[in-house]
C-alpha cells in the first residue's frame, strides 16, 4: 500500500529565535463559529503585514510542526496562520469520521475555514497530506496568490501511486489506528530520523491525534475519492515552489521532476541538504530562507492587490 502524508508535533521543546521579533503578536487559539457548520476546528495567527501565509500539517501531525516558522523572523512580514485538521492536535476528533476523514471533506473544511480568518492574499504552505489538501482548496478558493509543497506528489489515480511514491516497509502504519510501542517507534521513524531532536515529537504528535483518522482516510484513499491533483497544479497560473529533502525516502523526486508547471520558481526542484521528508523541522532556517525568497522575489505575490 503505497500512500503519502504526515505527522504531528506535539510536547516537543523548541528554542525561540535568538533575535527578538519586532511587532510580534499572538492572537489566542480560536474555535470556528459553530454557525459555519464546520468542525470546531483550532487555528494560530500570528504577525504582521498584509499577506498570509498559511501551514496545512499532514497525517498525524499538527500545526506545531510549524513552531519553527511560527516563532521565526517571517512573522515580521508576514502573517502566519496554523490550523490543526480535525482529530488533530486541538481540534476534537471528528464524531463521524467516514463523513470527514477523507481529503475531498477537509479540503472543503479547510476552504472554508481559510475564508472565513483569512482577510486578503494568502499563500498556501502544505507539508504531505497538507500539501494534497492545499492543491485541492485552490480551486473553491480566491485570492491564492502562491502555493507551495513538500513531501507532496500530486495525484492522479491509484494505478499511479506507484510511480509517485517510493516505496517503504512500514509505510501502512501511517494507516493503522492502534499502535503499539514498536509500532509508533516505526511510524515515527518513516516520518524523521529516530536519532534526530524531533523524534519524541513525531512520536508524541502522532499519540495525541485521532487514531480512527489513519484507517478512515486510508480506506477513503484506497477507494480512489481524490481528484486529480496533476490536472489541478498544472493548470494554476500562480507561482509555485517544491521543496523536497534530499534524504527523502516516501516521495519519488522522479515524478516531481516530470510535472508540467506553468509558474515553477527558478524552474526546478529546491533540495534542501540534510533533510528528509519533514524539511521544516529538520533544516528551518534553511526552509525559511527558501520560503521567504519565494514570496519575495515573485513579483505577482508581492505587488498583488486585491480587485486587480
Amino acid at each position: 500500500m503505497l500512500l503519502i502524508f504526515q505527522k504531528t508535533r506535539e510536547n516537543m521543546k523548541i528554542s525561540s529565535p535568538k533575535k527578538k521579533l519586532e511587532n510580534f503578536h499572538t492572537d489566542k487559539i480560536k474555535e470556528l463559529n459553530e454557525s459555519n457548520q464546520l468542525p470546531n476546528l483550532y487555528y494560530n495567527y500570528v504577525g504582521n503585514g498584509n499577506k498570509t501565509i498559511v501551514f496545512l500539517h499532514g497525517n498525524s501531525f499538527n500545526s506545531e510542526s510549524f513552531s519553527f516558522q511560527i516563532k521565526s523572523e517571517l512573522a515580521n512580514q508576514f502573517r502566519l496562520l496554523t490550523i490543526d485538521l480535525p482529530g488533530h492536535g486541538e481540534s476534537p476528533p471528528a464524531e463521524n469520521p467516514e463523513n470527514i476523514y477523507s481529503l475531498p471533506a477537509l479540503s472543503d473544511i479547510v476552504s472554508k475555514t481559510i475564508k472565513n480568518i483569512v482577510n486578503g492574499p494568502f499563500i498556501l504552505a502544505g507539508h504531505s497530506l497538507g500539501g494534497h489538501i492545499a492543491i485541492e482548496c485552490i480551486p473553491q478558493i480566491k485570492k491564492c496568490i502562491g502555493l507551495i509543497i513538500w513531501g507532496t506528489p500530486p495525484l492522479t489515480t491509484l494505478a499511479d501511486l506507484q510511480t509517485q511514491f517510493l516505496p517503504h516497509p512500514d509505510l501502512h502504519l501511517a494507516y493503522t489506528e492502534k499502535l503499539n510501542p514498536k509500532e509508533l517507534n516505526r511510524l515515527a521513524a518513516v516520518y524523521t530520523d529516530e536519532h534526530s531532536a524531533h523524534f519524541e515529537f513525531v512520536k508524541n504528535a502522532i499519540i495525541k491525534s485521532d487514531g480512527k483518522f489513519r484507517p478512515t482516510i486510508g480506506k477513503s484513499l484506497m477507494s480512489g475519492e481524490f481528484p486529480n491533483e496533476r490536472e489541478i497544479i498544472e493548470s494554476l497560473d500562480i507561482p509555485i515552489t517544491i521543496f523536497h529533502g534530499n534524504n527523502e525516502n516516501l516521495i519519488n523526486i522522479d515524478y516531481l521532476k516530470s510535472l508540467q508547471l506553468k509558474n515553477l520558481w527558478q524552474n526546478k526542484i529546491h533540495i534542501i541538504d540534510k533533510a528528509g521528508h519533514c524539511c521544516q523541522l529538520e533544516m528551518p532556517q534553511t526552509f525559511n530562507k527558501l520560503l521567504k525568497d519565494f514570496i519575495i522575489q515573485n513579483k505577482s505575490i508581492m505587488n498583488y492587490e486585491p480587485g486587480k
